[in-house]
């Protein structure tokens, strides 16, 4: 949050914090993807594997055939699209934030936003690169 106020972006207009806490799921994605990508190949084809039949009965048991579908839908956009690997590249998670900000608000970020939004994560990402290797030797 404090790389995207340093960038002067509006916290009202934009519900930074909730942005920021979607950036940092995002960029922990990133890490991952970064330093292990046979991991991510792993998930992808357990993934591919998931049983939508039992997906929507699962949502039809609880009521929701409807978010069911829904589901189904952006989770099959995720699974053929492997998403994850389009986080190795910073400008995609600006991409993504500002879809799911979209979504939400039925507005999209400006170009100046996207810039300065593309700045503060290069900020981070420097961080959690380094913050990201301790956590790796401590695993070892």
């Amino acid at each position: 949050m404090e790389q995207f106020l340093k960038q002067k972006l509006s916290r009202e207009k934009l519900r930074l914090s909730v942005i920021a806490h979607l950036a940092v799921e995002l960029m922990i994605d990133r890490q991952i993807v970064l330093a292990n990508e046979e991991l991510c190949n792993r998930y992808y084809m357990l993934i591919e594997h998931a049983d939508e039949k039992l997906i929507r009965q699962y949502f039809a048991l609880h009521s929701l055939p409807i978010a069911g579908e829904d589901f189904l839908s952006k989770f099959q956009f995720w699974r053929q699209r492997r998403i994850l690997f389009l986080f190795k590249e910073l400008e995609n998670i600006v991409v993504g934030l500002d879809r799911i900000y979209g979504s939400v608000t039925k507005t999209a970020f400006t170009e100046e936003e996207k810039r300065k939004f593309l700045s503060a994560l290069h900020n981070i990402d420097s961080v959690m690169r380094y913050s990201w290797q301790e956590i790796l030797k401590v695993k070892q």
